[in-house]
């Protein structure tokens, strides 16, 4: 049961938030229209269809002010007075999820395949059964932001080592992946995904996180479920796309030292990097991108412009960066 007493209200919500991660400043709401019995999501604006302000689209539109998602609207979804779509991709073009959707042909069969080839990689990933009941969701989450374009290709990669290559015939279950793009275009929402755990859809037993130990039937206790989740580092992320043949590695331990090649820039290995020294890169190795404002100030289209710019990189298994970066470590290891 999914009981939302005052008592663990708080809790359940931030449980709830800190997995399903997207966009905050926006969200989307499902809709059926009673003339024509037309469906769909669009984002919950407080100037919709009023006269003279409302202009459809929302995202093409100068009025538009959006409304955060925020607990208010996540408790309304669980306790199924709305459906909520979130969209994946935040404004820096990263991402705290990965999740393939599929809804068509052999679904089921794929996406069983694909959640047995991630347990055999040692890889955490969740299966949910999605609203419709003839469709799931396989969930994969992070323990911080990765980029969207990354998170895409580790994805495609998953699907093909797991034998889901025809992904677009007619026989496959596989739909798209979540995110559906490398970036926002200016201005941009990108693709949603509807969140789990609504009241109405689950009291059929959809939306639910679904058991591989117990023939896949919906966890009892879907909120102790929720809890044990593991998330993904970027390093094991990164150490995968080095060598995807390979088993996910477990967290890496500290270091003393760390050995570093200088040539024309920086390389450390991956390896080598424990989960604090590389939220130290990731935090500062990001600055934002002149040409990007540049363009908006002039009033030019920056839809293949990023807002920031991320030195961080990798190649051959090592962290490439900036060569005049070198005096940030020397005081880091002091």
């Amino acid at each position: 049961m999914l009981h939302l007493c005052a008592k663990d209200k708080k809790e359940k919500i931030s449980i709830f938030r800190n997995l399903f991660k997207g966009r905050e400043d926006v969200f989307a709401k499902y809709w059926v229209s009673r003339k024509t019995g037309k469906r769909g999501y669009s984002p919950v604006c407080k100037n919709e269809w009023i006269p003279h302000i409302c202009r459809k689209p929302c995202e093409k539109c100068g009025n538009k002010e959006y409304v955060p998602l925020d607990d208010f609207w996540i408790e309304k979804h669980l306790r199924g007075d709305i459906i909520i779509g979130i969209y994946p991709i935040q404004l820096d073009d990263r991402v705290n999820f990965l999740a393939f959707d599929f809804d068509k042909g052999n679904w089921f069969e794929d996406s069983i395949n694909l959640l047995k080839f991630c347990q055999n990689i040692d890889l955490a990933a969740y299966l949910e059964r999605s609203k419709s009941g003839n469709g799931a969701h396989l969930w994969i989450f992070f323990s911080q932001s990765i980029s969207a374009a990354k998170i895409r290709e580790f994805g495609f990669i998953l699907l093909e080592k797991a034998g889901i290559t025809d992904i677009s015939g007619d026989k496959s279950g596989f739909d798209r992946i979540f995110p559906n793009q490398d970036f926002l275009k200016e201005g941009g929402l990108g693709n949603l995904i509807a969140l789990p755990l609504q009241y109405h859809a689950r009291q059929k037993g959809n939306t639910l996180f679904l058991d591989p130990a117990n023939t896949y039937i919906p966890y009892i206790n879907q909120w102790n479920f929720l809890s044990t989740i593991r998330k993904i580092s970027e390093i094991n992320i990164d150490l995968f796309l080095k060598s995807p043949s390979a088993d996910i590695p477990l967290p890496i331990s500290e270091k003393r030292f760390l050995r570093i090649t200088i040539s024309n820039y920086i390389s450390i290995p991956i390896k080598d990097t424990d989960e604090t020294f590389y939220q130290f890169l990731r935090k500062n190795l990001i600055i934002h991108n002149p040409i990007f404002y540049d363009k908006k100030a002039k009033g030019f289209s920056t839809w293949d412009t990023p807002k920031m710019i991320y030195c961080l990189n990798s190649k051959g298994g090592n962290y490439v960066i900036p060569r005049g970066f070198l005096k940030n470590l020397e005081k880091k290891s002091l």
